[in-house]
């Protein structure tokens, strides 16, 4: 009896150790994952590198665990990247604002250091003019800078209503008959007989309108037309030869401005973009043979 008793003993003092010597080695071989996830997640997060963590273990919850990690590292490299752009496209813009701003201050204190020498009556007259003008200049810069912050707080609220597309068109070309006048442009309406109603904050439709046709009066070549579709699309559009597909692509990014052109933020059809879509609209740019279109598709009510 006493020596089965040894022997079953034995057996399970064996099979005890061989337990706890299995443990030990899955607690060494975790250990070793874990201290190879810490090194991998490590060297990936010091580098700029879209490598993943590498696992050669069988265990479940550790390679869980690296599947999950690797997840997180994506986010973050993708959170990066676009930190990264924005903080060289702010650069850029920065760079681009401080220009545009500088360029008529700079003239302006020319203008009135000459004239403070002037004795001329004439010629004072002509360097206050220049002042003015680019008074006026740096007046629609700082105009458009503010629109833009404002097109992107919206913690003051909107006012949603039923906003009739084919009176909203007529009201904003009217605003702007003096440019049009200016440029001897007489613009192509094309509306249809029964209103075309859409739901939105009136005031920033208007605004979209707005920079539309001042972007098409910048930019076009002494013709502008628009023409709204009974389904709610409006199609804006003028002659641009100088354009490129390139600026097309580029032209509702922020800071964005035709190259050459001066005295210009860029901002308008971004902000454009940023009203439209906030009422579940779309926005869109297209070049076919020289003739510049803008399309904004707008949900219709009635």
């Amino acid at each position: 009896m006493y020596q089965t008793f040894c022997i079953v003993f034995a057996i399970l003092f064996i099979l005890a150790l061989g337990a706890i010597g299995a443990i030990v080695v899955k607690i060494f071989l975790l250990k070793k994952d874990i201290n190879n996830i810490k090194r991998q997640t490590k060297e990936i997060l010091n580098s700029n590198t879209n490598a993943k963590i590498v696992l050669c273990g069988r265990d479940k919850s550790i390679r869980e665990l690296a599947i999950s990690l690797n997840e997180s590292l994506s986010l973050i490299r993708q959170k990066q990247l676009t930190y990264n752009n924005g903080d060289a496209e702010l650069k850029s813009a920065m760079t681009n604002i401080s220009h545009d701003l500088r360029t008529p201050l700079t003239a302006i204190c020319g203008y009135l250091d000459l004239t403070e020498k002037e004795k001329n009556p004439a010629k004072i007259k002509e360097y206050l003019d220049i002042v003015k003008e680019r008074t006026l200049t740096l007046k629609t810069l700082t105009d458009e800078l503010f629109k833009y912050s404002v097109s992107l707080d919206k913690s003051h609220g909107v006012y949603l209503q039923d906003v009739c597309l084919n009176t909203l068109i007529r009201e904003c070309l009217l605003d702007q008959y003096e440019q049009f006048n200016q440029k001897n442009i007489t613009p192509v309406i094309d509306l249809p007989q029964k209103n075309i109603n859409c739901v939105a904050d009136k005031k920033d439709l208007a605004r979209v309108f707005q920079n539309i046709i001042g972007n098409a009066l910048k930019y076009g070549e002494g013709d502008f037309g628009v023409k709204l579709y009974e389904d709610g699309v409006i199609d804006f559009y003028n002659t641009a030869s100088g354009l490129t597909q390139l600026d097309v692509e580029r032209m509702f990014d922020r800071f964005y401005t035709v190259k050459n052109y001066n005295y210009s933020t860029g901002l308008g059809l971004s902000i454009a973009k940023s009203l439209v879509e906030q009422y579940g609209g779309s926005i869109s740019a297209s070049l076919e043979n020289g003739v510049f279109s803008i399309k904004l598709n707008l949900a219709k009510t009635r």
